[in-house]
């Protein structure tokens, strides 16, 4: 369906010569091993727009009409910065991530298709390591423009941080966020019934400097726009970003979920309090993760086994006559 759409592209009035045209084409073709998986139609409605603005912006200032000339980095930002004065500020942006993920896919497809791989949905799943969460955070700081730093770094926040699902991320803002003697407090929206997810310690001072760089009314995850992002324009931001400048492991959202849940079942926190944080309605979904808790020392194993010897009153039904 995806070629379908491509090859009936002739680009908007003037329409391309075929020369012109088949450029476009081939260009968006050969990049669908770039999409998010399954391929959208409005991820190929985009990047056509944004090749065709490209080719189009080259074609009438005489640039050299090659993919390698076209897909440059000079050419692409003189481009952006030159070229898309009658587009508004969020329409420059998604082109400029969508040809960024589009010129590095091209140059560098075998990451791209190791990264489809990496999980049936398309993408990262498996927790991180602490050395790899670490690593990601300094790799974030390095990440250029300023914007995309800003997402990536509230994605690991609010991921690593509090475990929110894609469509949560981009429903908190600084007053979604409380802080009291018992830490920070999420109330968390966008993925079913509200709910508050009380911050890992290791995080809360990073929510803290999040939350007071961001104005009222902002997405932390988008700090620079009052206008709230898609679940599906996130997930894009973070592929492009990734093939952009190739971190020391593959994330998403799901990825860092994932690496927070791990980590409360690792520190022993009580199957109902976790699954009213992670809003999850049944056991069953916490069976897959215990894989990748560690194994306890024989030591440390008979210790929790133990306790710490005070006497729980077990919490009774009431039975009414």
């Amino acid at each position: 369906m995806a070629l379908k759409r491509i090859r009936v592209y002739k680009g908007s009035k003037p329409v391309f010569d075929e020369e012109t045209r088949l450029l476009v084409q081939s260009i968006v073709i050969d990049a669908l091993v770039t999409a998010p998986q399954p391929v959208t139609p409005g991820w190929v409605h985009t990047s056509l727009m944004a090749v065709g603005g490209l080719v189009r912006w080259a074609q009438t200032t005489a640039e050299p009409l090659t993919r390698e000339h076209l897909l440059s980095q000079r050419t692409r930002n003189r481009f952006i910065n030159l070229g898309t004065d009658d587009l508004l500020e969020t329409s420059r942006t998604n082109y400029r991530c969508r040809l960024d993920l589009i010129a590095t896919g091209l140059t560098t497809g075998p990451v791209a298709a190791t990264v489809a791989a990496s999980a049936k949905s398309g993408e990262a799943i498996d927790p991180h390591t602490p050395a790899e969460v670490a690593t990601l955070w300094v790799w974030a700081h390095g990440l250029r423009p300023a914007t995309r730093r800003d997402r990536i770094v509230g994605v690991l926040v609010l991921g690593l941080g509090c475990g929110l699902r894609s469509s949560e991320l981009i429903n908190v803002y600084p007053e979604s966020v409380s802080f009291d003697a018992d830490g920070a407090h999420v109330i968390v929206a966008g993925g079913g019934h509200p709910r508050v997810v009380t911050c890992d310690q290791v995080w809360e001072d990073r929510l803290a400097e999040l939350v007071a760089n961001t104005e009222p009314g902002h997405p932390l995850t988008s700090p620079w726009r009052r206008d709230q992002a898609t679940a599906r324009g996130l997930q894009n931001a973070l592929a492009t970003a990734q093939h952009t400048d190739t971190p020391v492991a593959w994330f998403s959202p799901r990825s860092l979920r994932n690496t927070w849940l791990v980590q409360r079942l690792t520190e022993g926190t009580p199957i109902p309090t976790l699954m009213e944080a992670a809003g999850i309605e049944s056991v069953e979904a916490l069976k897959a993760y215990l894989t990748y808790v560690p194994a306890q020392t024989p030591g440390d194993r008979a210790a929790s086994l133990r306790g710490h010897g005070v006497p729980v009153e077990p919490i009774r039904p009431e039975v009414t006559s």
